[in-house]
């Protein structure tokens, strides 16, 4: 029995490495731009470029706000072609094209008050080396901030160097609390950009800093998910299977390496259904008399997941809807029989304390906000804007997808690209394995007309939580994402994990699960550049393609 303890240990710990590497290669550079300049409404900047250059872009790495800018070639006194262009974003690189052939370039900054980290100037043949930059009188002082840090950019400009969708909201509200200001982002509780914060304070605020606690977390869910399906299947085959079919999920592994908080709502989902599922087991074999803990730990773990994202109380509302099935005898266990007796007489107290520690742990995540000078009363505000926020959110957006057709992938949410000259792109796409998806939705399916006919406890639990986490969606009305299926993906890996191992002992059918590991494994190593934003060929980027609705 220890040898075999052992060796899940090994294998598990063998499997989160490899994931973990996987993750943390090329994830982001650890050393970025930093000094920036301010622009004012009439500040003005010429650029001397040493000697006559084809000059195709000007780039700017932007801190915060918005920039309206002109930018004129020639010489002092003579300037002649004009560009316009308004920029905005947060630590990120935007582009402002001239194609001109000129020594100097005047940058005039109009209505601007944003923060500029570097200045990069490209030519036809790539980057313009060791441009000069001084003000109209000369002085060059003020402006030394815009080109001091030439060494510290890597060139072509990618993802290493700069924040992509969502972390433009996220990383600033890390780098607030950090900086003990009010936090940019409040559309969500604070625990997800508080966990950011905390790779930001260890690594520097630097890209790699951003998102290395997305890697260890998704990461981590290796093990946390190998044990919920061990403990579902009743084997550690179950377990292996569960974390390979998770492990090699693109939702999983994208969504690991940025700095947005959906990984860390994933992760603490999935370890507090870890703990109701024992606790659903122990009702069933012992009654309502069994011990509590379990489900006092799986409520605190919803309660982190809840402080993420409030999405988290569809999985909350999941696991007390299979309790409420238990109690009216709609489940059974593995005997066949109906368990669990009457329900305990101090029912009232235990739901008490079961809200009491949800609101508890849910409040301790706003202390470093409250320490910011908030009243409880401006936390309980903040909850208002919040629900009011999402209530009302119908902004839309080209890679929003109606709830019905996540499981279908047809909608990938296209996060990234960054062109490379005319062959290659650094491009990052949100989306599923489709050996895992399809497949699972296509389990998912036939494992719900058998939980209505055999209604087994395990059944009940995955098709309860698949269900109550995704369908409640069609009454949102505000724009929706592929990702908010990841929660999900975990369940789909539990269900076709426990029909492969129920199949595992048969010859022809265990040749067949290890050819569909290797497919999803191939897939995966298919489809890793565009999941991960490590440069590819834009002729492989359109096979890749496979649905009309796929852009990436």
């Amino acid at each position: 029995m220890m040898m075999l303890i052992k060796r899940e240990t090994a294998v598990v710990l063998t499997l989160s490495v490899i994931f973990l590497l996987l993750a943390s290669w090329k994830l982001g550079l650890n050393e970025i731009p930093s000094s920036g300049w301010m622009a004012s409404e009439t500040a003005q900047v010429i650029v001397d470029l040493r000697s006559q250059m084809d000059v195709h872009e000007v780039i700017f790495m932007v801190q915060t706000d918005e920039l309206h800018l002109e930018i004129s070639s020639g010489a002092p006194g003579s300037w002649e072609k004009s560009i316009e262009a308004s920029i905005e974003g947060y630590n990120q690189w935007r582009r402002v094209s001239v194609d001109s052939l000129t020594r100097f370039l005047r940058i005039n900054f109009q209505r601007s008050e944003g923060e500029i980290l570097e200045i990069i100037i490209t030519g036809e043949d790539g980057r313009i080396r060791d441009p000069m930059v001084r003000g109209e009188d000369n002085c060059s002082d003020s402006f030394e901030a815009l080109t001091d840090e030439q060494n510290l950019v890597q060139f072509p400009l990618t993802y290493l160097s700069e924040s992509i969708f969502d972390e433009v909201y996220y990383v600033r509200a890390a780098v607030d609390y950090l900086s003990r200001r009010d936090p940019y982002e409040d559309t969500h509780p604070p625990l997800g950009k508080l966990i950011i914060a905390s790779g930001i304070s260890l690594f520097g605020n630097n890209p790699f800093g951003w998102r290395i606690t997305g890697v260890l977390f998704s990461s981590a869910m290796i093990p946390v998910i190998y044990l919920l399906g061990k403990e579902i299947s009743g084997l550690w085959l179950g377990g292996l299977f569960s974390a390979l079919l998770f492990g090699f999920d693109f939702m999983r592994f994208t969504m690991g390496r940025m700095a947005t908080i959906d990984t860390f709502l994933v992760f603490f989902s999935i370890a507090s259904l870890l703990f109701f599922y024992r606790y659903l087991k122990k009702v069933l074999k012992e009654g309502w008399g069994a011990s509590l803990w379990p489900l006092f730990a799986a409520i605190i773990l919803s309660s982190l997941s809840f402080a993420t994202k409030w999405t988290a109380a569809l999985g909350l509302t999941a696991q007390f809807f299979t309790l409420g099935l238990i109690r009216f005898g709609f489940i059974r266990h593995e005997d066949g029989k109906k368990h669990a007796g009457e329900i305990n007489r101090n029912v009232f107290l235990i739901l008490l304390g079961l809200f009491a520690t949800f609101l508890l742990v849910y409040s301790l995540t706003y202390m470093p906000y409250i320490s910011l000078g908030h009243s409880w009363k401006d936390v309980f505000e903040r909850q208002l804007y919040m629900l009011s926020y999402h209530s009302g959110l119908e902004v839309g957006h080209d890679f929003s997808s109606p709830w019905w057709s996540w499981p279908l992938l047809s909608r990938p949410v296209w996060l990234y690209i960054s062109r490379i000259g005319n062959a290659w792109a650094s491009t990052i796409v949100a989306m599923g394995n489709p050996a895992v998806w399809w497949i699972g939705l296509v389990v998912m399916i036939d494992e719900t007309f058998r939980m209505v006919k055999e209604r087994f406890y395990s059944q009940v639990f995955l098709v309860v939580m698949f269900v109550l986490q995704w369908l409640p969606f069609v009454l949102i009305s505000r724009s929706l994402f592929l990702y908010h299926y990841y929660p999900n993906v975990p369940i789909l890996c539990l269900v076709i994990s426990g029909r492969m191992v129920s199949a595992w002992n048969k010859k022809k059918k265990r040749i067949n699960i290890i050819l569909y590991f290797l497919i999803v494994a191939s897939v995966f190593a298919l489809y890793y550049p565009v999941i991960t934003g490590i440069p590819i060929y834009n002729s492989l980027r359109s096979v890749l393609r496979i649905l009309k609705g796929w852009s990436f």
